[in-house]
């Protein structure tokens, strides 16, 4: 009989931070119908690319590699393509040569709460590790060390990533090795209480040890987007890995408080607003003292500044509220006005689903909504929930106004949101230099945060000056925040009653 409980957790690439159940058979690859689905874009990947396997009848499980072009790896050591490798709870997997990384583990391990953990040196300070971190002699990497007392550590040595509660370590390919509670490894997972040597004899030594109380770890994070992973023996690429970047506070505002906020957008000459709300459901109405979305109808020609306001009196105080659902949203009328869902009316005062993609019409068809609904697959229902810690299968709901004139969109944020070309992404940025899928919006122990998810460029600014927002890490933003996608500049502001103003000549 087959034992259940096993699962593959992300630690790196489109999937970080979500756990998948392990089956009798578990396929990983691109293609939509596997068990394991990454987006389609993530680079080195294969269609099919690997499967676990259960054997004797769930008491063991082996990785078997299916004809991937680009190979896969279990503790940094490739699998040859035929019968596959034992795993066991522990075994890191690397899916491509530079691919995403996972830990295979119990499910109730995988998922339990963890305090972050900390790398303190033997007789010296201690390292959070809240993201990605290098440790060498280069100046460049997170924890430098010493270039004469650590001659025996390489300028680039290893790797160190948080992974459930452990770290995963990948040796990049130094003269002297990495190891692990006294075991050489090109790639292992360590627990707390581990010891990590850089080279032997006389290296360095860390202490992986559970994060200080009162202690802050460096607002950098692993990124939920494709972002290369380092390989085994070197890196995979000769770019130095990104450093932690401070919060941005421009003004010396203080981080955002996160029910909702103003983004300004300028692209391509044209200025436009999205207003943010994270929240387990938002009320929407005519009335800015009672509702988070406040709707009113500003048409393309007006006669009067009067008229907008008198084409909004069909649209009810408070109209509705949208609500968050085990599995996506849900549209409850306020019985104040009628309401259409894909041109069908909605009973006063019930409560329908909303589908993944919707028109909403408010009052006497004055003040219409497209709604986008984007959810993750394969992540299962769960009670209302914010933040990817929380594993929610919505990531968010786009609210865009309908032809009246008004460059409003409407972002419930639940979990993340992708910003690019494509019509895809979340916030869709038709401008010079956005890629498809540039950026990412998202939402992480009750912050907001901003990641690069491509080669695209983005930057932010930080002090007098702008600072480049490396693949592979990731930068809290407060109000007063400005950063640049591309070509496209973004400012993070609060909202103001005059937001929902009608247009005036």
């Amino acid at each position: 009989m087959l034992r259940a409980g096993f699962g593959l957790g992300f630690v790196s690439g489109a999937l970080a931070g979500r756990v998948f159940p392990v089956g009798p058979q578990v396929t990983i690859g691109r293609d939509p119908s596997v068990e394991v689905a990454l987006p389609v874009e993530t680079e080195g990947v294969s269609t099919r690319h690997a499967q676990v396997v259960a054997v004797r009848g769930g008491d063991a499980w082996r990785l078997v590699d299916l004809g991937s072009r680009t190979g896969t790896w279990v503790d940094g050591e490739r699998v040859t393509q035929g019968d596959g490798v034992p795993i066991i709870a522990g075994s890191v997997i690397r899916f491509g040569a530079a691919g995403p990384l996972a830990v295979f583990d119990d499910q109730a391990v995988l998922n339990r709460a963890f305090r972050p953990l900390a790398l303190r040196r033997e007789g010296g300070e201690a390292h959070p590790v809240a993201g990605p971190v290098v440790l060498g002699r280069d100046g460049g990497c997170d924890v430098v060390l010493d270039v004469r007392r650590d001659a025996v550590a390489s300028s680039r040595h290893a790797h160190v990533l948080p992974a459930f509660g452990r770290v995963v370590v990948t040796d990049l390919g130094s003269a002297n090795g990495t190891f692990v509670d006294g075991l050489r490894c090109a790639q292992r997972l360590a627990k707390a209480g581990a010891v990590i040597e850089l080279g032997r004899p006389d290296g360095p030594r860390f202490f992986v040890e559970p994060l200080a109380a009162g202690a802050a770890p460096p607002p950098t994070a692993p990124v939920p987007r494709p972002t290369a992973t380092p390989r085994p023996g070197g890196e995979s690429g000769r770019r130095r890995p990104a450093a932690a970047l401070p919060s941005v506070a421009a003004g010396g505002k203080k981080p955002i408080e996160l029910e909702q906020f103003r983004l300004e957008v300028v692209a391509n000459g044209r200025r436009g607003r999205v207003f943010g709300f994270v929240k387990t459901e938002a009320s929407f109405g005519s009335y800015a003292g009672i509702n988070d979305i406040v709707l009113r109808c500003f048409p393309r020609e007006l006669e009067s500044d009067r008229d907008a306001l008198d084409r909004s009196e069909s649209i009810g105080p408070h109209h509705g509220t949208l609500r968050l659902t085990r599995d996506g949203f849900a549209l409850e009328d306020g019985g104040a006005g009628p309401t259409k869902l894909n041109g069908a009316p909605v009973p006063a005062e019930a409560t329908v689903p909303l589908p993944d993609v919707a028109e909403v019409d408010l009052g006497e068809d004055v003040l219409g909504l497209r709604a986008r609904l984007f959810r993750h697959p394969r992540l299962a229902p769960t009670d209302p929930a914010l933040g990817l810690e929380a594993k929610h299968p919505v990531e968010c709901l786009v609210l865009e106004r309908k032809g009246d004139g008004a460059d409003h969109l409407y972002l419930l944020l639940v979990r993340q949101a992708t910003i690019g070309a494509a019509d895809e992404c979340a916030l869709c940025i038709p401008a010079p230099g956005v890629t498809p899928v540039h950026a990412n919006l998202f939402v992480r122990h009750g912050a907001l945060w901003l990641s690069r998810t491509g080669e695209g460029p983005v930057a932010v600014a930080q002090g007098s000056g702008v600072v480049p927002l490396e693949p592979g890490t990731a930068v809290q933003l407060a109000l007063g925040a400005k950063f640049w996608i591309g070509t496209a500049t973004f400012e993070l502001s609060e909202v103001s009653p005059e937001d929902f103003d009608p247009p005036t000549e």
